[in-house]
């Protein structure tokens, strides 16, 4: 290129605006045996008319400029590919099968009529909306994968920057560009139907139910990036920036220049300067690639140290915020998985509710409870919202959230883990559940009070694995104590105006943001190398409270089974008596298996 022809191309910014007639911009369609036009978008051709002879520029969205001697070998280029792949990651999703036509494929030119961007805005705009009707259009698939197969159509970013896909974020779209056929064709058409629908499958049995849950918190768990996912993530935003193949911060290594040095991964570098493990700078090193080991002998030297430091340092300063969001966001967002789109907020949301009428069915099996409070909480469960509520008048019921204060001038502490509810009729008995311990009935509102102010200054302060409490509210409690010699808890109930269910997430998800937050700050001070670091964080990320309360549930349902199964005078004797008998009847059991008395 030129310095004039750069001049030239320069003009075309809008924050340059130049002389109009020293360049000629012309969008490109072809035809394929002599079928209707089909648009390229985001393929011009580009050349100087008052020059003599004219060179000209092909600029393809994805990959940039080529530079030819004249329009008529740019144009050849265009046509010379025999897959005609450009062709179809040019056009909409509709021209797709007429391109794919045999015969001869040519070409025609239009001049742009408006400004360069504009036209080129336009364009994308109107490519989006053909693919839409496009795939709107198309069979039905599992409801999972149709809002995948949505985004993409609209897929647009290697219409608007190439370096878009290098970003390897797990929201809408793939990490590589595929083309829509090869994700979408015929073949994925025809397994609609194979995978269970695991919500909507009934399950006709206690244990059948548990399970059902825990395979949703599964699908839940495999969807965390992890604190080296939010660091990789983190990285790349830098390396796309950076010309030639995509770089990918997974695949890289720090190769130390010393005879006896040992490569390390560019995360786990990375990863020991945010915990403070290590700030040791990257002299006479090396930068290698290699996704499990690295080539040794192939040093990039499109990244050179002096911007590598720059990065980390960047990224190191913002990695904090950029975690904590990460866990904040989570439930709000969708993830893509493969090729389905999957809701963890609303999975989350699913799993605590199911929770919470599979504990119904086990009380209204044990009869421990009245019957007042299994018919409230149901009706909180089938009408989550207050507003829902109303009609039934006196007998609607109210559900609180839970809060403690241990100095007046300290802000309350919530309680996420914990709900109260509570009848409008009079002399109706007032409920709490908590985790661990379910779903518990009081005389009156004084001695549930009571009761949660007594849990919450012995076992629940003491045992940091009860969860009820965030780990930094646990310890400004522990902290209290310590400095008073006394704690005395004040309870506070806040009547939930908003989602049922929704409104206790919302608190388990501030109890993970906070607990990963002050893990995170305990492992910055204890200087704790990657591994261990990302260790710690991830079982963090990952420490679901409604996988405890799964936990106590299957507990308590294999407890009634045993009850069931087991006669009384077995259940009632003595532990040594028990002894004793079980060890009877594995006696007998021993021989009346042998193989020689072995019979049907």
């Amino acid at each position: 290129m030129t310095e004039a022809e750069y001049r030239c191309l320069l003009s075309l910014l809008p924050s340059q605006p130049g002389n109009a007639q020293s360049i000629r911009v012309q969008r490109l369609s072809v035809t394929v045996a002599g079928q209707e036009p089909v648009k390229l978008v985001g393929v011009f051709l580009i050349d100087f008319p008052a020059e003599q002879p004219s060179s000209a520029f092909l600029y393809f969205s994805l990959s940039g400029f080529l530079r030819f001697d004249d329009p008529a070998r740019a144009i050849a280029h265009v046509l010379s590919d025999p897959s005609r792949a450009e062709l179809l990651f040019y056009s909409s999703l509709n021209d797709h099968l007429a391109i794919k036509e045999k015969g001869k494929v040519e070409s025609y030119q239009d001049a742009l009529a408006n400004v360069f961007f504009s036209e080129f805005a336009d364009s994308v705009i109107a490519l989006q909306k053909r693919n839409l009707r496009y795939v709107l259009g198309l069979p039905p698939i599992q409801y999972e994968k149709n809002p995948v197969r949505v985004d993409d159509a609209l897929d647009i970013r290697g219409l608007l920057d190439g370096r878009l896909s290098n970003l390897h974020d797990s929201g809408r779209w793939r990490p590589e560009v595929l083309p829509f056929g090869q994700t979408w064709g015929a073949s994925i058409q025809a397994s609609v139907g194979e995978h269970p629908k695991l919500v909507s499958e009934p399950s006709y049995n206690w244990i059948g139910k548990l399970k059902k849950l825990d395979v949703l918190l599964e699908r839940v768990d495999v969807l965390h990036a992890g604190v080296e996912g939010c660091m990789r993530h983190a990285l790349n935003r830098y390396l796309a920036v950076i010309g030639g193949p995509p770089l990918d911060a997974r695949a890289l290594w720090i190769l130390p220049a010393a005879m006896d040095g040992v490569p390390v991964r560019l995360l786990s570098l990375a990863l020991d300067r945010v915990c403070g493990y290590t700030q040791d700078p990257l002299s006479d090193s090396v930068v290698v690639a290699g996704l499990i080991t690295p080539v040794l002998n192939r040093p990039l030297q499109r990244l050179p140290l002096a911007l590598l430091e720059h990065i980390l340092v960047c990224v190191q300063e913002e990695f904090p915020r950029r975690f904590e969001e990460q866990i904040s966001q989570f439930y709000s967002r969708t993830v893509r998985q493969l090729d389905s789109s999957e809701r963890p907020g609303v999975i989350s949301g699913l799993v605590r509710e199911y929770a919470l009428r599979l504990e119904l069915l086990v009380e209204k099996r044990t009869g421990l409870l009245p019957e007042s409070v299994i018919e409230s909480v149901q009706q909180l469960l089938d009408r989550p919202l207050p507003g829902l509520r109303e009609a039934l008048g006196e007998s609607q019921v109210d559900a609180f959230t839970v809060s403690v204060q241990f100095d007046p001038e300290s802000p309350a502490i919530q309680v996420p883990n914990a709900f109260v509810i509570n009848n409008r009729l009079a002399h109706s008995s007032p409920a709490l559940w908590v985790l661990s311990k379910g779903l518990v009935s009081f005389e009156t509102l004084q001695a549930l009070k009571d009761y949660i102010a007594a849990r919450l200054t012995g076992f629940e302060l003491v045992s940091h694995l009860s969860g009820v409490l965030a780990e930094p509210d646990r310890q400004r409690l522990l902290d209290h104590r310590t400095r008073t010699g006394t704690l005395d808890l004040k309870v506070k109930l806040q009547r939930i105006e908003e989602h049922f269910i929704e409104t206790l997430q919302r608190g388990e998800v501030e109890r993970q943001r906070s607990t990963v937050a002050y893990l995170y700050q305990q492992a910055v001070t204890w200087r704790v190398p990657s591994e261990l670091f990302v260790n710690l964080l991830s079982a963090g990320e990952r420490d679901d409270r409604n996988r405890q309360a799964l936990g106590y549930l299957g507990v308590a349902i294999q407890f009634i089974i045993y009850k069931a199964i087991v006669p009384s005078w077995v259940s009632e004797a003595s532990g040594t008596d028990q002894i004793t008998h079980g060890e009877c009847p594995a006696a007998v059991l021993c021989d009346l298996y042998r193989p020689e008395r072995f019979f049907v």
